[in-house]
């Protein structure tokens, strides 16, 4: 944890020299900052890779090069219940709540919604999209004579810039290794497949996030009805985005 709050430190000294450097230079007035992390704290530890033991020879773990060039280490899954709190327990590679949730900043010109912390839902494929009409770029064109995929994302920027005051995302779907998740307003579908196993060996789970925000209380059994619509609306998803090995049972 040492060497994680020195990077943390570090990290945001840096993040102040660029955007002192901005500043001085007058670039500030035509830049957005955008600072996000990854998602979900990460509780991995050695015996987490150890099918992999071919991946830990590149790496020199000793005490004296921990944090540095050539380590892999982890802070443990103590630090992590610590980083992820109130999520504790579902980390990083999951779908609950504590894996996907991530904080988002972004500062700018023309951005109104300064100084705020806001709970709106916004998907991490929504970024590129917000950028690219920040910067008068149409993401549908064709880049060098070839089809470009429409983006499954939408902008913010209207709602950034207090154009408008409803945010424009009502849901979002996320997948990674099987863990799938399909949020709809206040309710949360979900499915935590164990390491190993596949997404046909774990059923969905249901949570009204209003209600129970850390996901400790499975309501499926009580609204199969809404299960239904939302596993759909998942599929849908997923099929679209081309996730493979998704169909749900």
């Amino acid at each position: 944890m040492q060497v994680y709050a020195a990077m943390i430190a570090n990290m945001d000294a840096q993040i102040g020299t660029l955007m002192e450097t901005l500043k001085q230079t007058g670039r500030d007035k035509n830049t957005l900052l955008v600072f996000l992390i990854d998602n979900g704290a990460n509780p991995a530890q050695g015996f987490y890779y150890e099918s992999t033991p071919e991946f830990w020879k590149q790496f020199d773990n000793s005490y004296d090069n921990v944090g540095r060039k050539g380590s892999f280490v982890s802070y443990g899954p103590h630090w992590a219940n610590v980083s992820n709190a109130p999520y504790a327990n579902y980390h990083k590679t999951t779908s609950a709540q504590g894996g996907i949730n991530t904080d988002f900043m972004i500062s700018g010109p023309g951005i109104t919604r300064h100084g705020k912390i806001d709970a709106s839902t916004m998907a991490v494929y929504d970024v590129a999209p917000t950028l690219y009409e920040f910067a008068g770029i149409d993401p549908n064109k064709s880049l060098a004579k070839k089809p470009v995929l429409p983006m499954i994302g939408v902008s913010f920027k209207r709602y950034l810039t207090g154009e408008v005051q409803e945010p424009p995302r009502g849901n979002y779907g996320v997948e990674l290794h099987h863990q799938a998740a399909w949020v709809d307003g206040e309710w949360k579908l979900r499915r935590l497949v164990p390491r190993g196993l596949t997404a046909g060996d774990a059923p969905w789970q249901l949570f009204n996030l209003h209600d129970d925000p850390l996901e400790t209380h499975d309501v499926a059994a009580e609204h199969p009805d809404r299960v239904k619509a939302m596993s759909e609306a998942y599929e849908a998803f997923a099929k679209r985005t081309m996730v493979t090995g998704h169909r749900a049972r």
